[in-house]
């Protein structure tokens, strides 16, 4: 098949290349397929059970952070919020909130 778009010809557009630049894909298909779950809760540390899409957490006037199996505390300050997205695979780790007023977890198992 041939086509162009905008005189652009359609060997450039098949590539996955655009002049300098690789064009990126941040998440397959197959990685979003399953079973859309969530976790909620205030605080403590959670196992979660599936493939993590998002964390989203907020903290009062004294702040909070988090951590994702043991790893460097992600700091959110007072009265605010903070959301990971992870680009690669977080497949089931272990999340700890301190000082959290909520979290939400969503994972496709």
């Amino acid at each position: 098949m041939s086509y162009s778009i905008n005189g652009l010809p359609s060997d450039l557009l098949s590539s996955p290349r655009i002049g300098t630049r690789r064009l990126k894909v941040s998440a397959t298909q197959e990685a979003m397929d399953g079973e859309w779950a969530y976790y909620a809760g205030t605080a403590g540390s959670i196992t979660v059970a599936g493939r993590v899409l998002a964390v989203s957490a907020t903290a009062g006037s004294e702040g909070g952070y988090f951590t994702v199996n043991g790893g460097d505390q992600i700091i959110i300050e007072a009265f605010s919020s903070y959301t990971l997205e992870p680009r690669g695979a977080l497949t089931s780790p272990v999340i700890g909130f301190v000082g959290t007023d909520g979290y939400v977890i969503e994972v496709v198992r």
